[in-house]
């Protein structure tokens, strides 16, 4: 008598869990390319405008030159050695990594820089750092007609939002990973208050264009708290990107789509969407603005009318006796 053995069991299908995200990308992606196309615009017609720098008001010697030096070589190091990093990654991995896609994301953001002036003269750098007048007065639809005379520092800006980005989120993102979210959102707030408090002591860059009692430094010095607010949300933003994935170890810029240009889109849109918040912040601040604090000339630079600066081509600046907004048309300067 013959026995038969039962017929081996079929294997059950293994079933892999999906994550959506994939319009959020989209979406991303969309805004991304439209942000792009929009500043670059304007970058184009400013380099076909041949910028030159802006060097009237510049000290020379004094602490405030000395202090943008040592700024730039600080940001030169730290690019060689994330740049050595990600290279490196790269050329491992034989593709364009996370990483790499992070830094050229920080790279198209900075365009988006100038914005905080887009209506009118309320963010200031400093000359002394290597610098041209800002693009931000080719971009379409401005509203500030002397925006490009803000002294864009244009190799620090480059190398802070190419590559000191991405430690910085890989920093907050480890202490996300170590401590929690909300913690982590704590310690965005300390780096950005650590980064905005030394930079606007030190006249680095500044926030004058704002109500004077928003301002946590004093009001010789303004950094008012919607600022802090705008820049938390950015740093907090960019950890994120690197901290949060699916059950596939994607970003929210790789989920439902396997086109590297896409995910690169998406990024950068997430980047611009960040800045843009903060820098809407900044904008709206300038409306309620107090008189601006008297400021060292090569702060100003001639960008409206402060204390101690008359006859520029903007006029009063915001929260003084006769501005007017919006300024229309510039006066000649003397």
């Amino acid at each position: 008598m013959r026995t038969l053995s039962p017929p081996p069991a079929r294997p059950k299908p293994v079933t892999v869990r999906r994550t959506g995200g994939a319009g959020v990308t989209t979406a991303l992606a969309l805004a991304g390319a439209g942000i792009t196309v929009w500043s670059g615009w304007g970058v184009m017609a400013w380099l076909l405008d041949r910028p030159s720098s802006i060097t009237q008001f510049r000290e020379p010697g004094s602490g405030m030159a000395v202090t943008a030096r040592v700024l730039e070589i600080a940001v030169v190091v730290v690019a060689v050695v994330v740049a050595r990093h990600v290279v490196r990654g790269c050329l491992r991995e034989r593709r364009l990594t996370f990483d790499a896609m992070f830094c050229i994301a920080g790279a198209v953001t900075m365009l988006l820089d100038p914005t905080t002036n887009f209506l009118q003269p309320v963010f200031f750098y400093n000359s002394n750092f290597v610098n041209l007048g800002s693009w931000c007065g080719h971009l379409p639809g401005v509203v500030n007609p002397d925006c490009g005379g803000l002294p864009q520092p244009v190799l620090f800006d480059f190398l802070v939002y190419t590559f000191a980005l991405l430690p910085a989120a890989a920093l907050l993102g480890g202490l996300m990973r170590r401590f929690g979210a909300v913690r982590g959102l704590a310690c965005a707030v300390a780096v950005e208050l650590v980064v905005e408090i030394t930079a606007v002591r030190l006249n680095v860059w500044g926030y004058p264009g704002s109500p004077a009692w928003t301002s946590i430094t004093g009001d010789g010095h303004r950094l008012p708290l919607h600022s802090v607010v705008g820049g938390t949300i950015f740093f907090f933003a960019l950890a994120a990107l690197r901290f949060f994935r699916d059950d596939h170890g994607r970003s929210i810029a790789e989920r439902g789509t396997r086109r590297p240009v896409v995910s690169q889109l998406a990024l950068v849109g997430a980047f611009q969407l960040a800045l843009l918040a903060g820098n809407v912040l900044i904008n709206a601040g300038g409306f309620y603005a107090d008189p601006y604090p008297a400021m060292p000339a090569s702060f100003v630079n001639g960008m409206c009318d402060a204390p101690g600066v008359t006859g520029t081509r903007y006029g009063p600046c915001p929260g003084s006796p006769g501005f007017r907004m919006p300024v229309r048309t510039l006066e000649e300067r003397p």
